[in-house]
């Protein structure tokens, strides 16, 4: 059985001969440049490092790391935007800093590894009186974005068996959180409801026409569409209220779900950390065949072998695999089996999992914890799954 055959069985809930791992296909599934640098040290290979995310400082996975650790995808990703990078450089304080074509001001710390949203360019206009299709928005039918994708996803068709995965930005919430400012916007959605229904569906339209070309150019392409979209959990709860999810938030990620559908019948992959839980039934309401990833970590979401039975067969749970904010870091050899062999033992009977860490393997990762938690995946996930 090849990697795409593997990955697609068990997105179909069939058990192949080994559980799909995943590492970089998409840039919740990545790793920090950082903790690339070291892996690459520990195995012995000289790369340069090719930065896929500029916010998170992910990098590009080669096909040698891929080989070495059994992975079985490929991330497809859309090219930058024409005006992607409207202004750029170093602040006063020696931080490096750039606009984005949202009009989003980022800045990462001198000592920093990632950029955060600095400045919101609506924190200070009046919801009730301003004209949302004033702003400068982006170019939502740039076909720079696209260049290359059809060649790009033919090429590894017929060089590689790797199941490409498109890693296609969809968050609509998140962004207009980042432009209004997050306490804004959440109290937006109750004292200016048709502000916040305007700038929702707005921003939604820009993400999903992006879309629509992506599927135009390479659909017929790709095995997984990745909707790398809003985070509706915290640590602890949800962002917001379920009955809101329902009235406002589910009916437009629903039309993601119909938009993508009109072009390709792959699996849909959505992302969402957090303690979500009581969304799952939403998600597979909603028409998707992947979750990721099950962050183990927050509350309600431990309980693997739970989530299994209550939803195993009817989406798929993409990562998970290990805990990222506890195992992956800090954890012994002993505390990587232990994890990573509980959560084969609970999720892959029946297919329906894709190994990978909870999210982005992040800089203070020891690179033998990397490797010896994709080792243990490959002696524990071999199908029929024992204890």
């Amino acid at each position: 059985m090849n990697s795409r055959e593997r990955v697609l069985a068990s997105i179909h809930h069939k058990e192949p001969d080994r559980i799909p791992k995943d590492l970089g296909s998409t840039n919740v599934t990545g790793i920090t440049a950082a903790a690339y640098e070291g892996l690459l040290d520990l195995l012995g290979y000289q790369e340069e490092i090719i930065i896929v995310d500029r916010i998170q400082g992910l990098a590009q996975v080669s096909p040698a790391v891929r080989e070495n650790l059994g992975i079985d995808t490929y991330g497809l990703w859309p090219k930058s935007s024409k005006e992607g990078i409207r202004e750029e450089g170093r602040d006063e304080k020696g931080q490096d800093y750039f606009i984005d074509e949202w009009g989003l001001y980022w800045r990462k710390p001198v000592q920093g590894l990632y950029y955060d949203v600095v400045k919101s360019p609506l924190n200070d206009i009046n919801p009730g009186k301003f004209d949302v299709a004033s702003y400068e928005w982006p170019d939502k039918n740039d076909t720079i974005r696209i260049e290359g994708m059809r060649e790009e996803s033919q090429r590894i068709r017929k060089e590689t068996d790797l199941a490409i995965v498109l890693c296609e930005t969809l968050d609509f919430f998140l962004f207009c959180l980042w432009l209004r400012g997050f306490e804004n916007f959440l109290t937006d959605i109750y004292l200016h409801p048709e502000f916040a229904r305007n700038l929702l569906d707005t921003v939604l339209d820009i993400q999903l026409t992006r879309t629509e070309h992506v599927l135009k150019e390479a659909g017929e392409f790709i095995d997984v569409v990745g909707v790398i979209g809003d985070d509706w959990g915290t640590q602890d709860s949800l962002y917001v209220a379920p009955e809101m999810f329902h009235e406002i938030f589910k009916p437009r990620i629903a039309r993601m779900v119909d938009t993508i559908r009109q072009y390709t019948d792959a699996p849909i992959f959505a992302h969402s950390c957090g303690s979500v839980r009581k969304l799952i039934p939403d998600f597979i309401d909603m028409g998707f065949n992947i979750l990721n990833p099950l962050q183990v970590s927050a509350k309600d979401m431990n309980d693997t072998d739970e989530l299994k039975k209550q939803f195993g067969d009817r989406i798929t749970f993409w990562g998970g695999g290990i805990d990222t904010q506890h195992v992956l870091n800090h954890g012994g050899e002993d505390d990587i089996e232990r994890e990573v062999k509980k959560r084969i033992m609970d999720l892959a009977p029946g297919g329906g999992f894709v190994f990978c860490p909870v999210h982005n393997i992040q800089a203070d990762v020891p690179p033998e914890n990397i490797v010896h938690a994709y080792r243990i995946a490959d002696e524990f996930g071999i199908y029929p799954i024992r204890s």
